[in-house]
């Protein structure tokens, strides 16, 4: 098998994962398990599996610094749990489509971070990507309806847009606290801080999960293995397998595969309904990223030293 299949099979495998993610713990909350629960629940696996692969694969080991330890377990900590948990809360109150395209976004979020922390100059193109991406989030927003699924998807798309913030704030802090990590490496001590505050929260509400009545092989629990083996621990797994292979560009493309595997799944298991904001909006976010790209491959290059390889969580 070539490299360039072994790539773009890899990188399928992992937007499967990822697309249907957010279908999955739609369909889990909040009858199954409610948002917390599914957090600290997620979290803690990861912590446990990334821990346990690093034992057996040496991508997933490295000499960090005291100080980028952490660094490392602040950022899990602090930004990285609650991400996590602001993103199933938005799961909870409105549908996987509104909060697909919300997340993806999160080019925006960097750019302007990026401007106030890192001195950044923009770009008419970025300007413009801001300028669309904000139209598409607004759309998501304010032209939603309550339906089925969507029980409150005003507060569901405003917490989406807070995780989008908070994955924005991942981004920025990764690049400016690490060189050159290796992600496998680096996801381990983010997982490890963020297992810290779940433990807490744990404590504080228990995980008592009506889940954990409906039977080992039920559908629900099904859903559940899902979640926690193939987009908690796979996904990342053939990500990176697939970025080896693939040119920077190919892996930007399929980037947009998640909206679409996000936006038929919903429809196919009736977790949204048509509609035609969703259409305009999807069209102002991906113009959105596509500046961004555009804008970011003209940026001159910055010698090889100081670009720091961020690890990306499943959004």
């Amino acid at each position: 098998m070539g490299n360039l299949l072994k790539g773009n099979l890899n990188m399928l495998a992992s937007k499967l994962t990822y697309g249907l993610d957010y279908n999955c713990i739609r369909y889990l909350q909040p009858r199954y398990v409610d948002a917390r629960g599914l957090a600290a629940l997620r979290i803690l696996w990861g912590a446990f599996s990334f821990w346990t692969i690093s034992i057996f694969y040496e991508g997933a080991r490295q000499k960090f610094t005291t100080k980028q330890k952490l660094s490392l377990l602040s950022l899990g900590c602090f930004v990285f749990f609650f991400y996590i948990v602001v993103l199933n809360l938005a799961l909870t109150y409105t549908s996987p489509i509104p909060v697909t395209l919300i997340m993806n976004i999160d080019p925006v979020w960097v750019f302007v971070m990026s401007i106030i922390f890192l001195g950044e100059k923009g770009t008419w193109m970025k300007y413009g990507g801001l300028a669309l991406g904000l139209a598409g989030a607004s759309l998501c927003i304010f032209f939603e309806h309550s339906h089925g699924q969507a029980t409150d998807p005003v507060k569901g798309d405003l917490f989406a847009l807070l995780a989008s913030i908070l994955f924005s704030i991942y981004i920025v802090w990764s690049h400016r606290a690490l060189q050159n990590a290796k992600p496998m490496a680096t996801l381990k001590w983010v997982f490890l801080g963020a297992a810290i505050p779940s433990i807490i929260m744990v404590c504080i509400w228990g995980l008592d999960m009506p889940i954990w009545r409906t039977g080992l092989f039920s559908d629900p629990m099904l859903v559940l293995y899902f979640v926690l083996l193939c987009s908690t621990t796979l996904g990342y797994i053939f990500f990176y397998a697939a970025v080896k292979y693939l040119k920077a560009t190919v892996v930007a493309v399929y980037g947009y595969l998640n909206l679409i595997i996000t936006a038929v799944a919903s429809y196919i298991l009736k977790q949204d309904v048509f509609s035609w904001w969703q259409v305009f909006s999807f069209i102002l976010i991906v113009a959105s990223i596509y500046l961004m790209e555009i804008a970011e491959r003209r940026k001159p290059k910055a010698p090889a030293t100081a670009q720091p390889q961020a690890p990306k969580p499943a959004k």
